[in-house]
């Protein structure tokens, strides 16, 4: 794990971004940055984002860490994520949660454990391990804190050939909502952004119908041009922030 930083910061949020890399991460990133939005970005090959990083006009921290790897070296981030957002308290805190997998794509019959417990860990264990220290560390220092869950319609519905990704998809749902139930300055919304125009669903229109049944329905998206442009949806997702967190978008 590494990480390096940049300095300026502004009277914006604090916002802590995972998987920032690809899709709608990468979108993200790219608009909180361009905002002044003083912004830590967690997750692997952070070299994609380098030219984002040159351009930022605020205070930028990135973490190299596969949210994946074995629980133990968990710790190691969340003591990171503590030293730098620590650092500083004079706003609120954001954690948009976004990095996640759909693998395992295969009938519930034909799953592995290893393939069970991988989806798991990154779709809801490190997510919410880093939300329950944001948690703590925000109530020490008085500060609010909004968790921004980038959900799924997985989280809700059954779909076949998902088990691994709706499961996991919905019990960190669940997860955050109990956060939320005991800690009035904590503030969990789940944003489902739709279907949008990315490399998971590149990886979905691959699979053979054996595995998922709905996978036609998937490709047809496509054909019809209805995939979201992540960028887009980075934009809802900031005024969403502003909505929640009453600062204003633009840098004076």
């Amino acid at each position: 794990m590494s990480h390096i930083n940049a300095t300026n910061k502004s009277l914006h949020p604090t916002v802590i971004l995972s998987g920032p890399t690809r899709g709608l991460g990468y979108a993200l990133f790219e608009r909180l940055l361009s905002e002044g939005y003083p912004t830590v970005a967690i997750g692997r090959n952070l070299e994609r984002i380098a030219a984002i990083v040159k351009r930022a006009i605020g205070f930028v921290e990135l973490v190299e860490f596969d949210l994946g790897v074995d629980p133990a070296n968990l710790l190691d981030l969340l003591d990171v994520v503590h030293g730098i957002v620590a650092a500083d308290a004079t706003s609120p805190l954001v954690f948009i949660s976004n990095a996640s997998i759909i693998n395992p794509i295969s009938r519930a019959t034909e799953l592995t454990y290893s393939g069970l417990e991988h989806s798991m860990r990154i779709n809801c264990i490190a997510p919410l391990m880093v939300a329950n220290l944001l948690t703590k560390i925000s109530q020490e220092q008085g500060r609010t804190l909004l968790v921004l869950n980038i959900s799924s319609g997985a989280a809700n519905r059954p779909i076949r050939g998902w088990q691994a990704y709706c499961s996991s998809k919905s019990a960190y749902k669940m997860g955050l909502d109990v956060l939320a139930a005991e800690n009035s300055h904590v503030r969990a919304v789940h944003f489902d952004p739709g279907v949008m125009d990315t490399s998971m669903q590149k990886l979905i229109r691959t699979q053979n119908v054996e595995d998922m049944p709905e996978v036609e329905v998937f490709r047809s998206y496509q054909e019809k041009g209805s995939l979201k442009d992540p960028a887009d949806v980075a934009t809802e997702l900031v005024k969403l922030i502003e909505h929640h967190t009453a600062v204003r978008l633009n840098v004076e």
